[in-house]
């Protein structure tokens, strides 16, 4: 498997010099890896990167755990190479470039795996986005915290920091009251917290 992870990232490399005059930060291969073990990605997920740049997040979780992966791109150089980097993985079937705004992702009703690497305001401006991920879905955001959420343990790794969350429902009592006096009933409303 890491023989495969190292072909990926030479395919990858190829691909940034195509990029040209467009600017994007990588994540390093190996940080990918951990980022992605870090919340144990499972078959019933779906990875869903977040600015994906040349698609290496997708395509490293689809050959990793087999997993169905999308990459969400605003730039339109960017994400033709994200596309050519998954057909040369032979990850098509898989593995999903749209180029499109991630201020504007709608989520499915199934858990969601998501990673970002974006600057804390694009993070801040993304919370709406993050609030409607359903129960069950995990973000790892890489260098930088989501503020306005429960931290969680932050993982080290040489110098790098991956920052963990997890949706979940938590219930609460609320009071109801009536004709006939009040009573309590539990009401179930969903979290984004750090773990």
């Amino acid at each position: 498997m890491k023989k495969y992870i190292l072909t990926i990232a030479t395919i990858l490399f190829a691909s940034i010099v195509q990029a040209g005059e467009s600017h994007y930060v990588t994540t390093p291969p190996d940080v990918v890896v951990a980022m992605l073990d870090s919340v144990d990605v499972t078959m019933a997920d779906t990875v869903v990167d977040l600015g994906c740049g040349d698609g290496r997040i997708p395509i490293i979780a689809a050959a990793k755990y087999g997993v169905k992966a999308v990459g969400i791109e605003l730039d339109s150089e960017i994400a033709a190479i994200a596309k050519q980097n998954v057909e040369r993985n032979n990850l098509g079937h898989l593995v999903d470039i749209r180029q499109g705004d991630i201020l504007q992702m709608k989520w499915g009703e199934s858990r969601q795996v998501v990673t970002v690497y974006l600057d804390p305001e694009l993070l801040q401006r993304l919370r709406p986005v993050f609030d409607k991920l359903p129960i069950g879905s995990r973000i790892v955001s890489y260098q930088h915290p989501l503020f306005g959420y429960g931290q969680g343990k932050v993982i080290e790794l040489f110098g790098h920091r991956l920052y963990r969350y997890r949706v979940i429902q938590k219930i609460r009592k609320q009071k109801i009251c009536g004709p006939r006096g009040c009573t309590y009933v539990d009401v179930a409303y969903k979290v984004i917290e750090g773990f």
